[in-house]
């Protein structure tokens, strides 16, 4: 029997709504529709284990596993911003499908830490016994393709037989989660590994309990090499930097007979799927579209143009480049939220931009910082460190966190250079529990002062 399938609104600017609800199951969903408000680590996360930057070894073992049916229970630890959450949620994609929203239950351990959640909502979502649906019939089609064909499903009809799956349990920051609840999962992990699989993502795997890193595979998920993090930083830069098409309504620049009608259908369905954002200072995506559908009603011909426009390019220059890996420290989402938040900040993406964006201090302001501090007096290079902070609204734990590494890049005795890293080590630890700034900066004055009459007796 002939089903009409219903087809699918192309101008809806809405993304779908997650569950983000704290202390709440949250289901996997499918990806949303991005706009232009979408954080760029989301709308670049990776979407299968292809796209995942660097790890291949883990990425590889990982695919052969699922690709093999011989998943195990997981446990991913690392620092952050290095793919662990992406790879599960790749796995669960490639898994399930467009079923995942159904198959895989997400929660964040950080949140919904005790032992309550582990006895209620992970033993109730592994408890019950789900199905994998697959379709036969996979349509995507456009609302202007509406208004002249009416697609049926007689030729494809029919739907693959209903065949029983295992779920996926995600719990990430499961270092977060308390001994009790850890404990209690160990138990629910034993009792339904027939049909559940459970992945534990944790920064500190030192956090969790043996009996429960001996019950999954274990991966590390090391920071990212700098090669990795530019070379996805320009995949971004090139993506966002795209030239925007935009469908404008009926004008005479065109004009499309009958018998081209389709391909002109087919040739705004192309051109409207790459629209990345609205066009700014004309009509909207839905606008445009509801006008482009009152032209094909009102007449038998068909008059369009195709207006393009520059999108808001990324002017990324090399030293802004490099300094976005520099500050990365190998977490690529660092590296993009610093990367769209100076873009939104600055015209041009360059070296200075991306420092005053994230308010560290420049290079070459931590040169002649330690110009100062090696060479001139107490006093003169407590009044010119305390003024460049002042007016370029620097903290002072991050200059000495700078000067040290700057340490390590000029020439001193070893044992000099090791006393000298051990006192800014005390004052950095004195300054993460709010000791006076003053006090402290005068602390590393001293400090350099000490090792430039050390270096000055080793010289004679």
């Amino acid at each position: 029997m002939a089903e009409v399938i219903s087809l699918m609104e192309i101008d809806d600017d809405n993304p779908s709504q997650l569950n983000n609800n704290k202390g709440k199951a949250a289901m996997a969903a499918a990806p949303p529709a991005h706009t232009k408000a979408t954080p760029w680590v989301e709308k670049f996360r990776p979407q299968s284990l292809a796209d995942v930057a660097a790890h291949r070894d883990i990425i590889d073992t990982i695919d052969r596993l699922t690709s093999e049916n011989k998943m195990p229970h997981l446990l991913l630890y690392g620092p952050p911003g290095t793919g662990k959450t992406s790879t599960i949620l790749a796995v669960a994609r490639k898994l399930f499908g467009v079923q995942m929203h159904n198959m895989v239950l997400e929660l964040n351990a950080s949140d919904e830490r005790g032992i309550d959640v582990v006895r209620q909502q992970i033993q109730d979502f592994a408890s019950t016994q789900s199905f994998s649906f697959g379709l036969l019939i996979t349509c995507i089609c456009n609302e202007l393709v509406s208004y002249y064909y009416i697609i049926n499903a007689s030729e494809a009809d029919g739907y693959v037989q209903a065949k029983a799956s295992v779920k996926l349990v995600l719990l990430d920051e499961a270092d977060a989660m308390t001994k009790d609840a850890q404990f209690a999962l160990r138990r629910v992990i034993e009792r339904y590994t027939k049909s559940t699989r459970f992945a534990l993502i944790c920064n500190n795997v030192n956090k969790i309990i043996p009996a429960l890193q001996s019950r999954c595979t274990r991966f590390r998920f090391a920071p990212l090499e700098a090669s990795h993090v530019t070379e996805r930083l320009k995949h971004v830069i090139t993506a966002e930097g795209k030239t925007e098409v935009v469908v404008a309504t009926d004008s005479p620049n065109s004009f499309v007979p009958d018998s081209l009608l389709p391909a002109a259908l087919l040739l705004l369905l192309t051109l409207q799927n790459y629209i990345t954002c609205s066009y700014r200072g004309r009509d909207s995506r839905s606008e445009v579209t509801n006008l482009a559908k009152s032209s094909i009603n009102r007449s038998e011909n068909l008059f369009f143009s195709v207006l393009t426009c520059a999108a808001s390019r990324l002017d990324v220059t090399e030293d802004g480049l490099a300094a976005l890996v520099r500050l990365s420290n190998g977490d690529m989402r660092k590296a993009l939220n610093i990367l769209q938040s100076t873009h939104m900040a600055s015209q041009q993406i360059t070296e200075e931009a991306v420092y005053l964006c994230t308010g560290n201090p420049l290079p070459k302001d931590i040169e002649q910082i330690s110009y100062w501090l090696l060479n001139e007096p107490f006093s003169y290079s407590f009044q010119k460190i305390s003024e460049i902070k002042a007016t370029k609204g620097l903290a002072l734990v991050d200059i000495v966190r700078e000067v040290t590494m700057f340490v390590f890049r000029i020439k001193m005795p070893s044992d000099v250079r090791i006393q000298l890293i051990n006192d800014l080590a005390d004052v950095e630890y004195r300054l993460t529990f709010g000791c006076n700034d003053k006090l402290q900066l005068g602390s590393v004055i001293a400090t350099f002062t000490r090792a430039r009459s050390a270096l000055v007796a080793a010289a004679k």
